[in-house]
């Protein structure tokens, strides 16, 4: 049933109990607030003996819930034994205090978020070479000097994941943490838009056995190069690198932007272990033969490609037989590419493991008639599995061109857990019925449908069950509201309050047509009428699970949209 609203446990109770009482657990000062904030405040406090996993859920509680106050409560609670510190709420003159009060009262820190600050005096960093436990640095869009990065290569060796992304790290700092210095055990690095080049990701790769992710607009090129260099010079011994993941980033400067997707197959070849691939829409001059040059990739779990409309692509010469050969290893797969006829399909014949497919077919290419007559006639031939492991199922579609078929075969996996649909003239309320009766959603959490405007707000009759734990409803529609759908959601949010759902419900309607008329104006001769709902309270005897059961079909736009083809 959707998640009703139960008693926390106790230990929550506790710690928000503490986050709002902070005040009575700090030591009285006739001082200024800032000055109260040092050292020596501390001892007196009682969170000495508090285990380091409720001092981090006190840190994630004081920073939401007292987010004017975090400055001064956080500093109560900088003891030995937090392990988790998040600066980055804090203005300059407050890092100013607590940088050096947690390098003085904070030796096991193994986490530290510092982002957003682009001007902190040099002398803040140099109190970094107290965190000789740090496993985890966030240094984002944060002003850093040449010598903090040696600072860190000296005296943080057991750095395993840095963010840098917008800093001021250069080629340089690369050497002075792990080519002199001694960061050897990094294995996330964030260089997006740094100022390190060519040769400091090369200096990375080489200097870090254990990188799995490296994110760089260099990072394929780099790769592709080594790899270049050591077939020309016939080396019996090809490097190999122990990256997990390649991603041809959005931030790639335009003059670069000639990296073609052979690059990318070169990467793959040093790189046995990649799992997670990505490759984007600026790619040029991407064919067929370029996606199965990545073959194989053996353990390939996570794809995602998104391609332009110029792309010299299809779906049938390249991600057919790219799918036949990774579906079955694939979790996760996110297509953003023309789309010329539905291939749903294609993918639930060969991507039968998945648990997250995203789907963004947002312009169609115009197609042959042959093609079309063909996979008319293949469409009956090909065996259609449920993708039984299937929980989270988003989709954009605009132009009509997947068929019902196809959708309620997505609609149909028992284990869906969140569903987003947007701008979908296919669906209607038939098909997510015919999905209820199959599993009743019983397992969803999460349901966003947007502008798909066959369906109507009677499928909350579907939705809102005991047999599922819904957390999360969002509804929204481009066409005139209908008669009777405030009264409709007014009574099921009062039969959400008698049973006492935690559920967020969201639903509206919203037209952008200039000439609209006023609410109290009859809806059109063609429109279905929702009948009034008696605005009488729910009744003890009513139906706790469908308050709108006696009401009419709600009204919707003409199902009969034209589709609009763009020439690719």
């Amino acid at each position: 049933m959707p998640q009703v609203f139960t008693v926390p446990f106790l230990w929550r109770i506790c710690v928000n109990f503490i986050a709002d009482n902070m005040e009575k657990f700090s030591k009285k000062s006739s001082t200024s607030e800032l000055e109260a904030i040092d050292a020596e405040a501390v001892p007196f406090c009682n969170f000495q003996e508090l285990p380091s996993t409720v001092l981090e859920e006190l840190v994630k509680t004081l920073s939401t819930k007292r987010r004017d106050n975090y400055r001064q409560f956080i500093a109560l609670l900088m003891v030995p034994n937090l392990s988790t510190l998040n600066l980055s709420i804090c203005d300059k003159n407050e890092l100013s205090h607590l940088v050096p009060l947690a390098a003085k009262n904070c030796p096991n820190l193994t986490s530290l978020v510092i982002t957003g600050r682009p001007y902190i005096e040099e002398d803040y960093f140099s109190f970094i070479q107290n965190f000789t436990k740090l496993e985890i640095l966030n240094i984002s869009k944060t002003y850093t000097p040449e010598k903090f990065w040696n600072i860190l290569g000296t005296h943080c060796k057991d750095l395993r994941e840095l963010y840098a992304s917008q800093s001021l790290l250069t080629d340089t700092g690369i050497e002075w943490l792990c080519v002199i210095g001694k960061c050897k055990s990094i294995q996330i690095l964030d260089l997006t838009r740094t100022a390190v080049t060519y040769e400091g990701i090369t200096k990375a790769l080489e200097h870090l056995p254990s990188l799995r992710k490296l994110k760089h607009w260099q990072t394929i090129r780099v790769l592709a190069q080594i790899y270049k260099r050591a077939v020309d010079e016939k080396l019996s011994d090809i490097p190999k690198f122990t990256l997990s993941s390649i991603k041809s980033t959005n931030f790639t400067p335009k003059w670069n932007r000639d990296v073609g997707l052979a690059d990318v197959g070169l990467a793959v070849h040093i790189c046995p272990l990649i799992t997670e691939l990505h490759i984007h829409s600026y790619l040029t001059n991407i064919t067929d033969n370029d996606l199965l040059g990545l073959l194989p990739l053996e353990k390939l779990e996570h794809f995602y490609i998104s391609l332009s409309l110029n792309a010299n692509f299809t779906f049938d010469g390249g991600l057919t037989p790219f799918l036949k050969a990774t579906g079955n290893s694939l979790k996760e797969l996110d297509i953003n590419m023309v789309l010329e006829v539905d291939y749903i399909p294609t993918i639930t014949r060969h991507c039968s493991n998945l648990r997250s497919l995203g789907l963004y077919f947002n312009h169609t290419r115009l197609c042959s008639v042959g093609q079309r007559n063909s996979f008319s006639r293949n469409r009956t031939k090909l065996e259609r599995p449920i993708l039984n492991y299937l929980e989270i199922l988003n989709l954009v579609e605009p132009r009509s061109i997947i068929h019902p078929e196809s959708l309620c075969l997505l609609l149909s996996s028992p284990s869906l857990k969140s569903i987003s649909i947007s701008s979908c003239g296919t669906l209607t309320d038939d098909m997510l019925q015919e999905a209820a009766n199959l599993h009743s959603f019983n397992k969803l959490e999460s349901f966003e449908l947007s502008e798909c405007n066959l369906v109507t707000i009677k499928i909350l009759d579907l939705l809102m069950k005991a047999t599922n734990p819904l957390e999360w409803i969002w509804l929204t529609w481009k066409q005139r509201e209908p008669k009777g759908f405030k009264k409709i959601l007014c009574r099921w949010k009062k039969q959400m309050a008698k049973n006492h759902w935690n559920v967020s419900l969201s639903a509206d309607y919203y037209d952008d047509v200039s000439d609209v008329e006023s609410e109290d104006e009859e809806i059109t001769d063609s429109d279905e009428e929702i009948s009034d709902v008696d605005s009488e309270e729910i009744s003890d005897s009513d139906s706790e699970d469908s308050p709108a059961e006696d009401s009419e079909e709600s009204s919707s736009t003409d199902s009969n949209e034209e589709l609009l083809i763009i020439d690719g």
